[in-house]
């Protein structure tokens, strides 16, 4: 029985799977990008005592698209996979649904 689920069930974990993957990429290559600005940038800034308001601002314009774009998908992404796996396995969609239990057209 546990097979039979895991072969329902693997072309969702196989899309999740790439999912996180590129994320992660996302992730590491923005991270280790925004770490380097911030300790050449607004780490020195900082330490000097001055009037930092333009560095930081400056600093947070770097990827401000991520800012936005990312709470949206955030939202988004989770509703676009409940709406799509879950008419794959309704009921609707699978053979007794159409058909009926007792092999009769409904």
């Amino acid at each position: 029985m546990i097979w039979v689920s895991w072969r329902q069930f693997r072309t969702q974990a196989a899309v999740a799977l790439l999912g996180l993957a590129a994320l992660a990429v996302l992730v590491l290559i923005t991270g280790v990008h925004l770490v380097h600005l911030y300790d050449t940038t607004v780490r020195p800034c900082a330490k000097t005592l001055g009037n930092c308001g333009d560095v930081d601002a400056q600093f947070l314009r770097t990827y401000q698209f991520l800012q936005v774009a990312l709470p949206v998908l955030v939202l988004l992404i989770p509703a676009l996979i409940g709406i799509f796996w879950a008419r794959r396995s309704s009921p609707a969609s699978s053979r007794r649904g159409r058909i009926g239990s007792r092999g009769r057209r409904a």
